[in-house]
């Protein structure tokens, strides 16, 4: 197990000189204060208390990168002419990109999480990446795939199961309204339905301004509907309660937590999602800013979406013709 003071005869041992103990030990600490406030997937602590202390992570998991960059800092800092190690320099830069990459890639590593779920997810994009340091970024960049995508028409976002009750004498009913709250949710309204005496009335739609030309104080049962201000307009206004049914693209919502399941962004969507996730990611996180990368992840996130389209396009198919999806 690896010690401060291992670490310190090695370095010294790799630059063949005995006489900077000092100059090493300042090295060292310098290297572990560069790096304290680098993203890594674990909490990394304190430098060695001692140079016997036992199980330091700066001294065992990272002990590659902070060996590397003591080294660095002693030839930039204590060596009386570093120009002519520039050969050295430049190995030196070298090992520490690599032991970063390698450090954050072991780290992004050895964790499990149940399929189809938002812990899955952030995994597989982690060790896709090999980044296990930036966590609050891949659970935004996913954030945003979501969002990107929440107002369009899939095969799994259609519902006719939101059903409501009319007030007597209200014509206009938003998500406000005791009762109708799911309204918030609704995209794009496909038919609504009335049952009357336990039959089913279709609602024929109208734009809103055939409502402003269209006012009676007379009530009965609704067989006009039209959507404005954020509220459906119901005409004639009802005469009491009935039961309406809308048919409709609803919002589905992202994961409420890393362990639901379910959730059709983390498996039909699953492949869309992921690849847009990346592509903000290497669009948006400076740390790994890469626009060729960027290009290529929104490429495939288009790929899965004409797929996606294609199967609610298909899914409407009757007889020989297709018919569009509402849009």
């Amino acid at each position: 197990m690896s010690t401060l003071s291992a670490m310190k005869t090695r370095i010294a041992e790799e630059l063949r000189r005995d006489d900077l103990a000092e100059d090493i030990a300042n090295a060292i600490s310098s290297a572990i204060e560069a790096y304290q406030n680098e993203r890594f997937a674990k909490d990394f602590g304190s430098a060695p208390a001692a140079d016997g202390e036992t199980g330091n992570a700066w001294m065992t998991t990272a002990e590659r990168l902070i060996r590397s960059r003591a080294k660095l800092e002693v030839f930039i800092h204590v060596v009386d002419d570093p120009e002519q190690h520039q050969s050295t320099l430049k190995n030196l830069g070298t090992e520490i990109d690599d032991a970063l990459r390698v450090l954050r890639q072991s780290t992004a590593q050895g964790t499990s999480a149940t399929s189809g779920t938002l812990g899955a997810m952030k995994l597989r994009i982690k060790n896709e990446i090999g980044r296990g340091d930036i966590d609050d970024d891949i659970a935004n960049a996913i954030n945003d795939a979501i969002e990107a995508y929440e107002d369009k028409r899939f095969y799994f976002n259609e519902t006719r199961s939101f059903t409501f009750t009319t007030v007597q004498d209200q014509d206009r009913y938003a998500a406000s309204d005791s009762g109708w709250e799911n309204l918030a949710n609704v995209l794009k309204i496909d038919f609504v339905i009335v049952l009357i005496g336990g039959q089913p009335y279709d609602c024929i739609p109208k734009p809103p301004h055939w409502f402003e030309h269209n006012l009676i104080t007379s009530t009965n049962w609704p067989n006009y509907y039209g959507w404005y201000d954020e509220s459906l307009i119901l005409y004639p206004t009802p005469a009491g309660a009935y039961q309406v049914r809308i048919g409709c693209v609803e919002k589905a919502a992202a994961p409420a937590s890393d362990a639901e399941a379910n959730n059709p962004w983390m498996t039909k969507a699953e492949r869309l999602i992921r690849n847009r996730a990346k592509a903000e990611l290497y669009a948006h996180v400076d740390d790994i800013s890469d626009d060729k990368k960027a290009a290529k992840f929104m490429g495939l996130a288009e790929t899965a979406l004409d797929q996606l389209e294609e199967r609610t396009a298909r899914q409407t198919k009757t007889g020989p013709y297709r018919v569009r999806a509402w849009c």
